[in-house]
C-alpha cells in the first residue's frame, strides 16, 4: 500500500468512520436524525480540537473546519433540520473552490502552497519553468471548478435523497470528486512534463 494512502487511514477513521458509525448506531437505537448528526459532528469536531490542542498550532484549514463544525452544530440545534446540516457541508467546498479560483489572480496560486508543503522543490521549479507554472495554474483552476461542482451537486441531493443515504453519500461525493481531481491533475502534469 502506498505510504501516502496509509498515512490517510487514521484521518479517514476519525473524520469518516467514527461520525458515520456513531450516526448509524444512534439511529439504530431510535435517536432522531438531527440528534444523531449532531453527535457525529460533535465527535469529529472534538477530535479536531484535540489535535489542535496537542499540536498547539491552528492552521487556516483547521480553523475553517472547526468554525464550520461549530456553525453546523449551532444551526442544527437552532433549526433541528438534518437536511440543512448535510447541505451546509457544501459550504466548505464552495468557500475552498472560490479561494482556489481567486488565488489565480495572485502571484502564487493556492495549490502551489499545498504542494510546496510536501514537495518544496516544486516552488523553485514553479519560479523557473513556464511548464510547471502552466500545470499549477491549470490544476488550481481545475480544483476550484471541481470543488464548486461538489458544492452545487450536494445541495439538491441533500434535499431530495433520504437523510440516511446522504449521511454516507455526502462524504462519498467529496471523496469521488477529490479522487477525480487527483487523477486528472496527475494525468495533465504527466502529459506536460513527458
Amino acid at each position: 500500500m502506498d505510504s501516502r494512502i496509509r498515512s490517510l487511514l487514521p484521518t479517514l477513521l476519525t473524520d469518516l468512520a467514527l461520525p458515520l458509525g456513531g450516526y448509524y448506531l444512534l439511529r439504530h437505537l431510535g435517536v432522531d436524525d438531527w440528534v444523531a448528526l449532531a453527535a457525529g459532528g460533535a465527535v469529529s469536531g472534538l477530535l479536531l480540537l484535540v489535535g489542535v490542542v496537542r499540536s498547539r498550532r491552528v492552521d487556516g484549514v483547521a480553523a475553517l473546519v472547526l468554525g464550520l463544525f461549530a456553525l453546523g452544530l449551532l444551526t442544527l440545534f437552532l433549526t433541528g433540520d438534518a437536511r440543512f446540516v448535510i447541505a451546509k457541508d457544501s459550504l466548505i467546498s464552495l468557500v475552498l473552490g472560490l479561494v482556489f479560483l481567486g488565488s489565480l489572480l495572485a502571484r502564487r496560486p493556492l495549490l502551489l502552497a499545498f504542494v510546496a508543503k510536501t514537495a518544496p522543490a516544486v516552488e523553485e521549479r514553479y519560479r523557473e519553468s513556464p511548464a510547471v507554472r502552466r500545470t499549477v495554474r491549470f490544476a488550481t483552476l481545475l480544483w476550484g471548478a471541481g470543488l464548486l461542482f461538489d458544492a452545487a451537486v450536494r445541495v439538491p441531493l441533500a434535499y431530495t435523497l433520504p437523510v440516511d443515504v446522504m449521511v454516507v453519500g455526502s462524504p462519498l461525493l467529496t471523496v469521488l470528486v477529490v479522487a477525480v481531481l487527483i487523477v486528472v491533475t496527475r494525468g495533465y502534469a504527466k502529459r506536460q512534463h513527458d
